[in-house]
């Protein structure tokens, strides 16, 4: 018994330990452009175009612009059912190892968290389904921070700001971690 309780209090211990050091590291913000050199999977200059073209029907709504945004470019490239094949098909398009395998990776961890995170989502964005198909942003923002959470050492830069981002995204609860990272854009 008396090792059954010490075992409770060592673990009881540790997951405090470890909700305090999160509720620390979620009052910084979230450095994930600046820490990691990640691929560009989709052009500079579709991004632009497509917002251009968005702009202004959209421009009193930001919610609902980043909405149609990513509704918009993941239709442009093919991903607009989210599909296993055509997502690991782009992956191997546009990214190399060890890229290529974290995108895979990112794409069906997603892919499982999409309905939770389109709940997440939804409040911040502030539009209905019929305004807008909600996966799409949720898809989006999931994949960039599970991409990040996995960075390679290469691709990673090593300081306070960024290693606080990476230990957030790598250890603490992930829907405290999505709507931190929404909030912030």
């Amino acid at each position: 018994m008396k090792v059954i309780l010490i075992a409770f209090f060592f673990v009881f211990n540790f997951v405090f330990a470890q909700d305090e050091k999160c509720k620390e590291a979620l009052n910084n913000s979230l450095k994930m452009e600046q820490c990691c050199k990640m691929p560009h999977m989709i052009e500079e200059s579709d991004i632009l175009e497509t917002a251009k073209k968005l702009e202004k029907k959209y421009q009193n709504n930001p919610g609902l612009m980043a909405c149609m945004l990513n509704q918009e470019l993941l239709k442009k490239i093919g991903l607009e059912n989210l599909d296993r094949e055509p997502c690991k098909n782009f992956a191997m398009k546009v990214t190399k190892e060890p890229w290529t395998t974290i995108v895979i990776n990112a794409e069906e961890t997603c892919n499982k968290k999409l309905s939770k995170y389109i709940q997440l989502i939804q409040p911040i964005y502030n539009v209905t389904s019929d305004q807008c198909d909600l996966k799409y942003g949720a898809f989006v923002n999931c994949i960039h921070i599970t991409i990040f959470g996995k960075c390679p050492t290469e691709s990673f830069t090593a300081s306070p700001k960024c290693d606080n981002s990476k230990y957030v995204v790598n250890e603490c609860e992930d829907d405290e971690v999505f709507l931190k990272y929404l909030n912030q854009q």
